[in-house]
């Protein structure tokens, strides 16, 4: 039988890697404070579909075609996955579901989800799409190569794209070494994908991967 586990541990990584992550998170907390915003200004709390039925507002796939817009008119917000970028957009409308049932008469914003701030622990989620691997110490992930920082030109005053690390140290900035020992019973499984988070400016990677027992 296959189980869903999770091994956490704290990582070393680069100052290239922490702007990445630090990116990453940034976005990520950008698109759930503008979603909050649209959902608390909006006049509309329902959206009817068909004569015959409505969906709410806070809905999964409302949320989702919001953030998508979202990352359309942002283009710095391409500067992290969109994957980790989506998932602001479920763990908004996971928050809302839990409010929805443990608010009362007495205090309907009782559980509501407020706006996050730089000070509060946040993470982001990554799946493995054949593109994460794990050794003795460290695991390789790939897509971190491939993500940009916007720098102003001295020649043009637009902004332009350039790469946050040369092509030469792409193999050690891929590299995200793992403080505690790695269980055998993770090298062994099969990793579903990973999330990377951070308190009081440590950085934790979570390893999610299936295990059959």
């Amino acid at each position: 039988m296959l189980i869903n586990k999770a091994f956490k541990s704290e990582i070393h990584i680069n100052d290239s890697l922490k702007s990445i992550f630090n990116q990453f998170l940034g976005n990520r907390r950008f698109i759930y404070n503008q979603l909050l915003s649209i959902v608390d200004n909006s006049p509309i709390k329902t959206i009817n579909l068909s004569e015959s039925k409505s969906t709410s507002i806070t809905s999964k796939k409302n949320l989702q075609e919001v953030c998508s817009y979202l990352s359309n008119k942002y283009e710095f917000l391409s500067n992290s996955h969109s994957q980790s970028n989506q998932e602001a957009s479920h763990s908004l409308q996971k928050a809302f579901s839990k409010h929805s049932k443990i608010k009362i008469k007495k205090d309907p914003n009782k559980g509501k989800p407020k706006f996050k701030s730089k000070k509060d622990d946040a993470g982001f989620f990554l799946p493995n799409q054949n593109n994460i691997y794990l050794f003795n110490n460290y695991l390789e992930c790939k897509p971190f190569d491939k993500f940009f920082f916007y720098q102003n030109a001295t020649s043009n005053p637009l902004l332009v794209k350039k790469p946050l690390i040369d092509k030469k140290h792409i193999n050690s900035f891929r590299k995200i070494f793992i403080k505690n020992p790695i269980p055998d019973e993770v090298k062994e499984a099969t990793i579903t994908g990973i999330t990377i988070s951070k308190s009081k400016k440590k950085y934790f990677l979570a390893i999610n991967y299936k295990y059959e027992n």
